[in-house]
């Protein structure tokens, strides 16, 4: 079942932050994880935690984890760490076939 990685940001330092995207999203393309969304939400409603939103794919929960251990990603976080908030990273399975829609 497909796995889905929801992230909020606030970049505190954008030329650092630049330097975790490029790390990020080398990453993202050695593991074949798929970008859906990524950029500046348009906030509806309740409170909006961050300037920044990320929606990522993965095929299954053992996916998403091989790719957040690689050392490739473990080699971008501390720059995105140094270089912005994030006021949560969660996942998120999609819906269930026995689920009705």
């Amino acid at each position: 079942m497909s796995l889905y990685m929801i992230a909020a940001i606030n970049v505190r330092d954008a030329e650092q932050y630049m330097l975790y995207r490029k790390g990020g999203s080398a990453s993202l393309g050695i593991h074949g994880v798929e970008v859906l969304a990524a950029g500046v939400p348009k906030h509806v409603e309740g409170v909006l935690p961050a300037k920044l939103s990320v929606i990522l794919k993965f095929r299954d929960q053992e996916h998403f984890e091989e790719w957040y251990a690689s050392p490739e990603y473990q080699a971008a976080v501390p720059i995105r760490q140094a270089s912005a908030d994030t006021p949560f990273i969660f996942t998120l399975e999609g819906v269930h076939p026995a689920v009705e829609r």
